[in-house]
């Protein structure tokens, strides 16, 4: 039974835990301090909707509760600050958040009347019958957890958000992305006014300059967080060869060529901006930032540049071509990310790393499924702009249909209402026509 087994629902500092007592527990991992204990569920048959409302009113309780005991990075300007937690406040942090249950390499978002119990019984199962032909398939199952994590279908700006406790998990959910490489930093897109023309275009010197800040606010952010240094930051401005080369280290490339070559780049960069001229005016001066907004201009750079930010991930492996085994001398399918957000589809290889990315107005996609049982390893195929076939392999193929369908309707619906009449640039019978399978054929 569900509800006599231990569920843990963590994001690096929100863990929730559910004895089989039935009792939810919250607390800050970071510096270890519980936050709320004790908090027992009415029944066990609590939804997706529930949960979040729960969370939602006891990190609230604890923000009033301690504002005495506020720990040294809370900013000055946040100690007499009156927020007010009504009913539109609670609609926005189910906006923006969602419960997701993750089990080996697969990650679902839970909607609102999901059940919870329910649904870790069903992705149990699902898992066990995934890695059947696995040595030991009943270790996959003991790993499912629950997480709050930002919400894949959400279309909220996050660096309009106030509230510091939301900001803090989104931070922390971008950075861990950055790191392992599924916002790839170096593949950024210009969206600035200046340079519409050649939005489409990559900008190598652009993705090194906001490499550059992500790399300095997250030095900001940390010395805050321990220390409470409010003005004495200009380390993390003036050192910009050496942070650059540490959130080079950090990063996780699996392709040692890239990274060297990335690490040369980002250096040189850093160097330059270093040794440049320019007024103090026109450099970001993050050090007199306060945390919330330090947060903020994360999360704007990591919204606008990045346009596989958020959404739903999935793993996969892709075929090297011939090039590319003989110049790394790797044979081995390559690992990659698929993300699907509003903006569409992307692929993401987590060893270069590299990004190609397909709208969903253009995007035709099929799915090969074997007929034996034994093989759960499915084929998802995606016809690029040169009328060739991408070929992935993944056990999730079904799973990206779904979410592909479920933005489609989404997009058609907005934009049905922002028109409002029938006839919009995304109908669903031009969506369907064009976002139709493509035929596959077998031999």
């Amino acid at each position: 039974m569900a509800d006599e087994e231990a569920i843990t629902v963590r994001l690096d500092e929100v863990q929730l835990e559910s004895s089989e007592n039935d009792i939810l527990k919250i607390f800050l991992s970071d510096d270890t301090v519980e936050i709320f204990k004790n908090v027992r569920l009415s029944n066990t048959d609590k939804t997706a909707e529930n949960i979040l409302e729960l969370v939602y009113k006891r990190l609230n309780t604890q923000r009033s509760t301690n504002k005495d005991e506020q720990p040294p990075y809370i900013d000055s300007e946040d100690e007499n600050e009156e927020e007010d937690y009504d009913e539109a406040q609670r609609n926005m942090f189910i906006k923006c958040f969602g419960l997701w249950v993750c089990g080996k390499n697969l990650c679902l978002q839970l909607m609102p009347e999901h059940s919870v119990c329910q649904t870790y019984t069903t992705m149990q199962t699902m898992v066990k019958d995934m890695f059947v032909h696995e040595s030991r398939p009943t270790k996959f199952s003991d790993q499912i957890i629950f997480c709050l994590k930002r919400n894949g279908f959400s279309d909220y700006d996050d660096c309009k958000i106030t509230n510091k406790v939301w900001l803090k998990l989104l931070y922390h959910e971008a950075r861990v992305n950055i790191k392992n490489n599924i916002y790839p930093l170096m593949w950024v897109h210009c969206n600035d006014d200046k340079e519409k023309d050649n939005s489409k275009k990559l900008k190598p010197k652009k993705s090194i300059d906001k490499m550059l800040d992500i790399a300095i606010i997250e030095n900001a952010i940390e010395k805050k967080v321990n220390t409470g240094e409010t003005d004495s930051l200009s380390d993390s401005q003036l050192n910009l060869v050496l942070t650059a080369k540490t959130v080079n280290k950090e990063l996780k490339y699996q392709n040692s060529i890239k990274k060297h070559l990335l690490v040369r780049r980002v250096s040189k960069c850093a160097l330059k901006r270093q040794n440049s001229n320019q007024s103090e005016s026109s450099i970001p001066d993050y050090e007199k930032m306060t945390l919330r907004k330090l947060y903020q201009t994360y999360l704007s750079i990591c919204q606008k540049y990045l346009d596989c930010y958020g959404g739903f991930i999935f793993e996969g492996q892709m075929e090297r071509g011939l090039i590319d085994s003989l110049t790394h001398n790797q044979y081995y399918d390559k690992q990659i990310a698929i993300i699907i957000n509003r903006k569409g589809l992307h692929l993401i290889n987590l060893q270069c790393p590299k990004v190609e990315s397909y709208e969903f107005k253009t995007l035709k996609y099929g799915i090969l499924i074997p007929n034996t049982k034994k093989s759960l390893h499915q084929t998802f195929y995606i016809q690029n702009d040169r009328k060739k076939l991408v070929q992935i392999f993944t056990y999730h193929s079904k799973y990206i249909d779904k979410t592909i369908k479920t933005f489609v309707e989404m997009q058609t619906r907005n934009n049905n209402r922002k028109t409002n009449c029938s006839k919009s640039a995304y109908s669903p019978q031009i969506m369907a026509e064009q976002n139709r399978p493509i035929a596959l054929e077998s031999n």
